[in-house]
């Protein structure tokens, strides 16, 4: 997002939010700048820690993101699917390695 529009998201007359996954090297992945567009995040951060033991695991919209957003108070998973992180490397083409985005 570059910094004008999440000017405009955060001025916005509803909130927005944005879930983080202290664990997910994701939502640091892209950098802060990008040739000439600067990124930047909107909605205010609201944060859980589960680690899953993998970049994949960790990012996980099933089993990290939606088991946290259902389960408040223990956002840990102890069930993870392994299905869940095989399908997010496979759509990421293979291992996904935020520190080699160009």
């Amino acid at each position: 997002m570059t910094q004008r529009f999440a000017a405009a998201m955060n001025g916005m007359a509803f909130p927005s939010f944005r879930i983080i996954n202290t664990e997910d090297l994701v939502p640091d992945a892209p950098p802060s700048v990008t040739g000439s567009i600067i990124y930047q995040h909107f909605g205010y951060p609201i944060d859980f820690t589960a680690q899953y033991g993998s970049i994949d695991g960790n990012h996980s919209m099933a089993d990290a993101y939606g088991y946290a957003i259902i389960n408040t108070q223990n956002p840990f998973n102890p069930n993870p699917s392994p299905f869940a992180n095989a399908v997010t490397a496979k759509a990421l083409g293979g291992h996904f390695n935020p520190l080699k985005i160009a």
